[in-house]
Order: structure tokens, then sequence, then C-alpha cells
């Protein structure tokens, strides 16, 4: 009983990370994500994490937002005169 709850915690936390975090993209993600939890600066953030740069493709990220009217509606703020977006991100 035990173990099968500590599965069940398990696909929870899963299915939030790549709901909340992931956005529910079908990215896939093969390797180990780090995450530094004994950094309390201030801003720190596993996404920052120089450790995971290889999962930086902020481009991906900003096309995702902003193809999905959902997305786009939670992160986008505005769109300023050069065309830039202007993301929600707080």
């Amino acid at each position: 009983m035990l173990r099968e709850m500590g599965q069940i915690l398990l696909w929870w936390i899963h299915d939030k990370f790549i709901q909340d975090i992931l956005l529910s993209n079908p990215w896939k993600i093969s390797s180990h994500i780090a995450d530094d939890l004994s950094n309390t600066k201030q801003g720190y953030s596993f996404v920052s994490d120089p450790w995971n740069h290889k999962f930086y493709n902020w481009n991906s990220f900003l096309t995702l937002v902003m193809d999905s009217p959902r997305l786009r509606d939670e992160f986008v703020i505005a769109i300023v005169e050069d065309s830039t977006p202007l993301m929600n991100l707080g």
C-alpha cells in the first residue's frame, strides 16, 4: 500500500511538471535536470541553472506560447511597437 501511494505521488508530480512547467508541450527530456536546492539566492531557478544549458531553447518556448491562444492569453501582456511580446513571467 505504501509503495502504491509512492507511485501515485510520483505520477502526480510528473503530470504537474509536464502541465505546469513544460506547459503540456510534448518535449522529451532524456537526461538529468539540475536543481540546486542549496541555492537560496533570490531569483534562482532550475530553468536558469547553468547545468541545464542543453535545455535552453527560448525560441521554442516562445513559439509554443505564441501559437497557443490559451498560453498567449496567460503569458503575453501586450505586443510593443517593434512586434516584441511583453511577457508576464512574474
